[in-house]
């Protein structure tokens, strides 16, 4: 089989497909090329960046999307790259002239999920009556085309990687490196205040804490090199929700070898999957009311966990973002 992908060069197509990419060889071993002319191409492979424009109002984004997709001359799949669940957008184009299937980073394992009302579709925002959701009639196609991608933004940083050894003598005992959102809007609709909401609650949560904790609050925004050194020298990094579920911080803390602390997400399917609670990943509640007694509990013995910790998440990554798990997964799932 032979697949284009469309708008390569479009932002967020390229992140989005760079997992794809570097896995080419590993493609064709199950028979599947990537070609730069689409004549050559079986199928296409767009991006979602091809068919939402988030600066328009919904209605024109999706107008927009669906005159996209309709003047394909080839069957073709289209990628949901973003770190988020939420289908706003994606969904109407896609069910209008549906493809392949629709893969994507982040899905709820029970599609019926995507029934309730949530701010632009996202469910660790709260419920919200007049939120984003989809009809019960769009569950049938629902269930038989939207499918995981097998990649997430954790893929975006690479693979291969020769992991640092975890710094024994640490400076920090909590490390809370993150920033608020400026105003944002998606189709027209504020989205920073729920990004900034819980961000603000985490800060308030970790500045009552007694240990010694590190926050971009307190230092102002880092520099790259200022950043790493922090994370390196933090025995865990508490990691908020943003804009979607997964973060690139993420695997920045598994290359520095950090403890994740994370809101839970047992709903919710991607991978490299890097959060399985207690041996990989310590789970705080959405409101982070119990953060105290996650850092009370596990920081007299963080070094005898860490260690197994950091080493298992380092181990589920090198197998999920591996090219050979990629290609498979895709052939398996997506275009077989």
């Amino acid at each position: 089989m032979k697949i284009k992908i469309l708008e390569l060069d479009k932002h967020r197509n390229e992140t989005t497909f760079r997992p794809y990419i570097y896995s080419s060889n590993a493609f064709r071993e199950y028979g599947v090329e990537f070609v730069d002319d689409a004549r050559e191409a079986d199928i296409y492979f767009v991006g979602q960046a091809s068919i939402i424009d988030k600066k328009l109002p919904l209605f024109k984004s999706i107008e927009n999307g669906i005159n996209f997709v309709n003047n394909l001359d080839k069957p073709y799949v289209l990628f949901d790259g973003q770190d988020s669940s939420t289908l706003i957008g994606v969904w109407e184009v896609f069910k209008e002239s549906p493809g392949l299937k629709l893969a994507k980073n982040v899905i709820h394992k029970n599609k019926e999920n995507y029934l309730n009302p949530h701010p632009n579709g996202r469910w660790f925002w709260g419920n919200d009556e007049n939120g984003y959701k989809l009809n019960q009639k769009d569950l049938s196609l629902l269930n038989d085309k939207l499918v995981s991608s097998g990649t997430n933004w954790l893929n975006t940083y690479g693979v291969g990687f020769n992991w640092n050894p975890i710094k024994k003598d640490k400076k920090y005992d909590v490390a809370v490196l993150i920033g608020l959102s400026k105003e944002n809007l998606e189709h027209g609709v504020r989205t920073d205040g729920y990004y900034n909401q819980s961000r603000l609650k985490l800060f308030e949560e970790v500045n009552k804490l007694k240990c010694n904790v590190i926050t971009t609050e307190k230092t102002g925004k880092l520099s790259k090199e200022e950043y790493f050194k922090v994370l390196e020298d933090s025995k865990f990094c508490i990691s908020p929700f943003g804009y979607g579920e997964v973060n690139i911080r993420e695997v920045e803390c598994l290359l520095s070898g950090t403890v994740i602390i994370k809101p839970s997400m047992p709903t919710i399917k991607t991978g490299p999957f890097i959060y399985n609670k207690d041996t990989s990943c310590f789970h705080c509640n959405n409101d982070f009311s119990d953060i105290h007694q996650i850092i009370e509990s596990n920081l007299s013995n963080y070094h005898d966990l860490s260690d197994y910790m950091i080493s298992n998440q380092r181990k589920s990554f090198d197998e999920m973002a591996h090219p050979e798990y990629i290609a498979q997964h895709v052939v398996k799932n997506i275009i077989n």
